[in-house]
């Protein structure tokens, strides 16, 4: 008579820890994947972020660093300064900006009054491709930054003094004059402040004019 050996195997006990010892690594290596995953979402959402706040910042340097002393002869909102912090609350800087080159000789100046305005935590960039426009020139609007709390400006005039106002308030006419440079301070839902200086363009203001003789100095 021949005996055959029992085969080996795991019990029913066995088994279910086995199961259990899986579950659990399983379950470990999934909440570390979605740490992981989310930890990477965060970062993307903070790059783009990050890129967007430097388009914005620097697009306004552009603008800045672009401006001319021109005014313009009819203006929708102000006077037609040729840089003004505007008479609205919602206004944050209008100007007329020169480097607009028309190398295909489109229907449009190479001039361009721009506006940038803080509407609703949203910094709009907008922008009409005649700096003298009238009621039928066609505005064309960009939202370049959103979640913008508040944003304030300096203005450096040409004897070195930081004003907070440009022009002043008792300019009535349309003014030519321009800053020699525009602190911009930016404040950002959870981000803080950015804070930037942008020069004008060297030769875009008239420099102090100083008297050699000093004929013109009081005593």
């Amino acid at each position: 008579m021949i005996r055959t050996r029992p085969q080996a195997g795991l019990t029913l006990i066995e088994l279910l820890v086995a199961i259990g010892v899986f579950s659990i690594i399983g379950a470990a290596a999934y909440a570390g994947l979605i740490s992981v995953l989310e930890a990477r979402e965060h970062a993307d959402r903070r790059a783009e972020r990050l890129a967007a706040v430097q388009h914005a910042v620097d697009t306004l340097g552009d603008d800045v660093r672009q401006i001319v002393p021109r005014a313009v002869r009819t203006d929708l909102r102000d006077r037609g300064h040729a840089v003004t912090d505007g008479p609205d609350p919602r206004d944050v800087l209008l100007l007329t900006r020169g480097g607009w080159p028309n190398p295909a000789d489109l229907d449009r100046a190479n001039l361009a009054r721009v506006e940038w305005r803080l509407e609703d935590e949203r910094l709009l960039r907008m922008w009409r491709n005649r700096p003298d426009a009238t009621a039928a020139t066609g505005e064309t609007r960009r939202v370049m930054l959103e979640d913008v709390t508040d944003i304030s400006l300096r203005f450096l005039d040409p004897a070195g003094g930081w004003q907070e106002r440009w022009p002043g308030l008792d300019t009535l006419e349309a003014s030519d004059d321009i800053p020699r440079a525009i602190q911009v301070r930016i404040e950002l839902d959870g981000w803080g402040e950015v804070v930037r200086l942008f020069e004008l363009a060297p030769g875009a203001y008239a420099p102090v004019p100083v008297d050699p003789t000093g004929a013109g100095e009081e005593s």
